[in-house]
């Protein structure tokens, strides 16, 4: 035990139980925290890869339509901003892994989107028959990925969508806007009540929706951007999921607050106890010199410890010294006062006999 070496106060000894009581609830809320992060997270991963095959999707079909159609150069922009160029390095060959990077306690949460859409026909004709193609896969594909998906163009009008938003041009949305510029990003958005799903079985229920934006970038024009939006696993539903592991985890911080009320015990009880028995066998009668307690656990009980082992010894050597004292005094006393009680006796039995001399 660490008494043998260092004992310290007990009012260390309490003060550091409490801390650790203290912590224990400010680290599972810091860890659910840190949970809820990591489910965003999880979400945008699953996005970026999503938006990243759909991008080449939409590459492979705008080149098929090219070859057949003289208007497909029609739907290209404006040439990309020089600072997002690397956004592309995947086309040649480069490996680029884009991270998760959203923080659902530090990001700034956009407001809902709260505009109603209905689908309207495309005006440019290639446009509408890029869309067309789109459409049928990122329909399907929603039954799976579980996402909200907008495909649009240069101009920043949807040409496929898993919604209603067909036909309408959405650049007032920042994902969208940024992403024509030619930069991937990821953002979190609250959560309207009309986005709540009507498959209500597999609704999240959290409060917030995960946006990434994907540029589509060839030959250094923007083709266009895929916008995926999903909204994350409720910490709720997380925990549940994981309820055998959180059971684990709870187990061993019960476990923890046992070995801390044991080392509290032992620390302070314990010496208390060995304590109040050397003082109660004291009492009783004289077992000896009185030696202080081995493991006192603190600082408080050695001096005390110390303190009545001094006293102890001190008042038996005292009674050991008067008990000397005595033994001598009776000694020096018992022989005049045995001969001055014999005499006393002969005068008792014989004084009227004897002579004045005698």
């Amino acid at each position: 035990m660490f008494s043998f070496f260092y004992k310290p106060r007990i009012r260390t000894v309490l003060l550091s139980v409490n801390i650790a009581v203290l912590l224990l609830p400010l680290a599972g809320i810091w860890g659910f925290r840190l949970y809820e992060t990591e489910l965003v997270r999880r979400t945008e991963a699953e996005l970026i890869a999503q938006t990243v095959l759909l991008k080449e999707i939409y590459l492979h079909e705008y080149e098929r339509l090219a070859a057949n159609s003289v208007d497909a150069a029609s739907l290209l922009g404006p040439y990309i901003d020089l600072k997002f160029r690397d956004i592309n390095r995947i086309r040649t060959g480069e490996f680029r892994k884009i991270y998760p990077r959203l923080d659902i306690n530090r990001e700034h949460k956009r407001e809902p989107i709260i505009t109603e859409e209905v689908g309207k026909p495309i005006a440019n004709p290639s446009a509408q028959e890029l869309g067309n193609e789109l459409d049928k896969l990122i329909q399907k594909a929603q039954f799976s990925l579980l996402s909200g998906i907008r495909m649009v163009g240069s101009d920043g009008t949807v040409i496929a969508s898993t919604g209603p938003a067909t036909g309408h041009q959405i650049t007032d949305r920042e994902e969208v806007r940024r992403a024509l510029r030619g930069e991937q990003l990821s953002i979190i958005r609250m959560r309207a009540d009309r986005d709540m799903p009507t498959h209500s079985v597999l609704s999240y229920g959290t409060g917030v929706i995960v946006f990434v934006a994907h540029p589509i970038v060839i030959d250094d024009r923007i083709l266009g951007a895929v916008i995926a939006s999903r909204t994350p696993v409720n910490l709720a539903n997380a925990i549940y999921e994981h309820r055998y592991h959180l059971i684990r985890f709870a187990g061993l911080l019960i476990a923890f607050v046992l070995i801390a009320t044991v080392l509290t015990a032992a620390t302070i009880g314990g010496p208390i106890r060995r304590l109040a028995a050397m003082t109660a066998k004291d009492a009783r009668n004289r077992p000896g010199k009185i030696n202080p307690l081995k493991r006192p656990g603190t600082a408080e009980v050695a001096a005390l410890s110390e303190a009545f082992a001094t006293m102890s010894n001190n008042m038996h050597e005292r009674a050991d010294y008067n008990e000397g004292l005595v033994r001598s005094i009776s000694h020096e006393f018992k022989t005049p006062i045995a001969s001055i009680n014999a005499s006393v006796e002969i005068l008792e039995d014989h004084l009227d006999n004897m002579t004045k001399a005698e």
